[in-house]
């Protein structure tokens, strides 16, 4: 595997380094219509799991843009709810991925 790193304007860099964690599943946590899911962590994670609050989202992602995924069984589950209700099972993931999205809940939420 290896790890990329951007630098200054853009450069790349690659540095080889075994992963640090293992990349079997992924969870993109406030997922919307899955970008982060399609052009990041599925090409690092075997599968992912979306989890969004906005049902046309959700409904979006499976049905157009996530649909060659999820027919090659790269995405696991489209799970509608809100991170507050998520509770994720217990060791199932790698990476619980984060974006934009924990500013919109309170700090009992948490």
């Amino acid at each position: 595997m290896l790890e990329y790193i951007r630098g200054k304007k853009g450069a790349r860099n690659i540095v080889k380094v075994p992963p640090r964690i293992d990349t079997q599943y992924a969870c993109d946590c406030g997922a919307g219509i899955g970008r982060v899911s399609k052009h990041f962590l599925l090409k690092v994670f075997d599968k992912v799991d979306l989890v969004e609050y906005t049902p046309k989202f959700i409904k979006h992602a499976e049905k157009v843009y996530l649909a060659n995924e999820r027919r090659n069984g790269r995405i696991g589950k489209f799970i509608c709810m809100g991170l507050q209700e998520f509770e994720p099972e217990e060791r199932k993931y790698d990476l619980i991925w984060c974006q934009w999205v924990l500013g919109h809940l309170t700090d009992d939420d948490m």
